[in-house]
């Protein structure tokens, strides 16, 4: 049984970590990171990080709730990544499309995650399903 101070460190820390501001400072406006993990291996259930999958490049969709893509810095063409930021979005829905390529080019890995921007900075996983060869 945890006495009334223990409580209340608990409650403190809890209400600090989800008002506070995770990937800046606090002036900052919000923002949405995504991380991503690989399926890879779907006879165990585990998901990888980029250093254990072979995905060579991958595209990057994000689609506001009216379905409109935004267009991303790098033009939503990148190598592979565990974890995606998109700083200076609109508070809203947003639709995040990840398509990983193997080495020879093929589409071997596709997901769409939804997600979502109020006010605080938001982290969201998402898993990135390999395609049946």
């Amino acid at each position: 049984m945890m006495t009334r101070w223990q409580t209340f460190g608990v409650a403190s820390l809890l209400i600090t970590g989800l008002t506070g501001c995770v990937f800046g400072e606090e002036s900052d406006p919000p923002t949405l990171a995504v991380d991503l993990y690989w399926d890879y291996d779907q006879r165990t259930g585990h998901d990888w990080s980029c250093d254990s999958v072979p995905v060579d490049h991958t595209e990057v969709h994000l689609r506001d709730d009216k379905g409109e893509e935004l267009q991303l810095d790098d033009g939503g063409d990148r190598g592979c990544e565990d974890r995606l930021h998109f700083p200076n979005l609109d508070l809203g829905d947003y639709e995040l499309e990840v398509i990983g390529y193997n080495e020879a080019g093929d589409k071997a890995w596709e997901t769409i995650c939804p997600v979502w921007l109020d006010r605080f900075d938001r982290l969201f996983e998402c898993t990135v399903n390999q395609i049946d060869p």
